[in-house]
């Protein structure tokens, strides 16, 4: 087999074999009416996806709305198909969480305007919507951007910011919730999800390269030097600038300091310095220059892969920290300390207990990237020859 077959072959069979550990899970989850109070490792990651596929759409808009061309026009295609194929895993998350699928419908059935919950259901079919519509019209188009593809563009990137800011909101918008209570999730998210959609996008269009092609083009490099190192540089910088002055503020709030304690020198200190900051965080700053000189796409890869993984465990810990927080600041006025530790650990049990969704989501990302890579029309000026997208 050729090295693209092979790596095709590795990421197909992995992603089936973590789709069916994880969708065993899932399927007890439903049968057995499994349904936790706190949220768990199904939260953090149908966020997490849905972080990656608004930030990787919001880039696009680089090419697709300002007009960069550059390399940019030759995988459009492919970044379109990145985005739309990282918010699908979000959505079986979703289902399972809430418990069964007519919680799900509910939300579009029984919909509430104040609900920031019902608005975040409604907004992602919306955008996985354009997103589909945004592929097929990219496969389509000929000649240059005319006003139709501008106007899309522009659909596109006002329905990502105003999704993703609401997604933030659900965190910022939960006044029971103190750690996350506040202005400071919608913007923290948005900045998180840029980074980490440029971050995707390396990865991503290295594995198609190397799939279809069994190599890395010199158009790649040189994509990945001009947008994305720089991208991925510039939005470390404003994460960090963020994050700072959010845990900045919560010194001056007693109920929301305790949750960035418990990410700053409690339980979830290991995870923050080690695995968020310097993972995730300062040796990207350092390979990231590296890659950049070099136009190393493969350094660039390593270090968007570190990046993707400190930004998922920063996600982790923000969700958990709130609402451990939230436990310690109610034992502290009811003089139960006791009671708060019992909560925290069958907390932590549940929260944990929820990996194999993980493993879950990752598997269907997997299968379809694989597949998408191989069968749809994502090279530039390919005619799809069956059901308007696929070779």
């Amino acid at each position: 087999m050729t090295r693209g077959q092979v790596v095709f072959w590795v990421l197909l069979v992995a992603g089936i074999v973590l789709m069916a550990y994880g969708g065993y899970y899932i399927y007890l989850r439903q049968t057995l009416g499994i349904v936790g109070w706190a949220w768990g490792l199904m939260v953090v990651t149908y966020v997490f996806f849905a972080l990656a596929s608004t930030g990787s759409s919001i880039v696009n808009t680089i090419h697709t709305v300002y007009g960069y061309d550059g390399a940019f026009g030759k995988y459009i295609r492919y970044t379109v198909y990145v985005s739309l194929a990282t918010v699908l895993p979000a959505f079986p998350i979703i289902i399972s969480d809430l418990g069964a699928p007519e919680n799900f419908a509910w939300m579009f059935l029984g919909f509430n305007p104040t609900s920031r919950m019902a608005w975040m259901g409604v907004l992602y079919v919306l955008f996985a919507l354009i997103l589909l519509v945004e592929l097929i019209a990219e496969i389509h188009k000929k000649g240059g951007r005319g006003i139709g593809m501008l106007t899309l563009g522009l659909a596109v990137v006002i329905i990502s910011v105003v999704t993703h800011s609401n997604l933030g909101q659900i965190f910022g918008s939960a006044y029971g919730i103190p750690g996350w209570f506040g202005p400071f999730m919608a913007v923290l998210f948005i900045a998180s999800a840029l980074m980490i959609g440029f971050a995707l996008q390396t990865i991503a269009l290295m594995l198609a390269d190397v799939i279809n092609f069994g190599q890395v083009r010199p158009e790649l490099r040189e994509l990945v030097s001009r947008v994305h190192i720089k991208g991925m540089l510039t939005m470390i910088g404003v994460y960090v600038f963020m994050a700072f002055w959010y845990h900045m503020a919560a010194f001056y709030s007693p109920p929301m300091a305790l949750a960035s304690q418990e990410v700053l020198w409690g339980r979830f200190a290991g995870e923050f310095w080690g695995i968020e900051v310097f993972l995730g965080l300062v040796l990207p700053l350092i390979i990231l220059p590296i890659a950049l000189k070099r136009r190393s796409v493969g350094l660039a890869a390593l270090a968007a892969f570190l990046l993707i993984v400190g930004q998922f465990f920063g996600k982790v810990s923000l969700t958990a920290s709130g609402q451990i927080g939230r436990i310690l600041f109610d034992a502290s006025l009811t003089q139960k300390a006791y009671y708060a530790e019992h909560l925290i650990a069958d907390f932590k049990s549940e929260f944990f207990g929820e990996a194999p969704a993980l493993a879950f989501a990752v598997g269907l990302w997997l299968v379809l990237f694989a597949l998408g890579v191989k069968l749809l029309a994502l090279e530039e000026g390919e005619k799809p020859k069956r059901l308007l997208i696929f070779r």
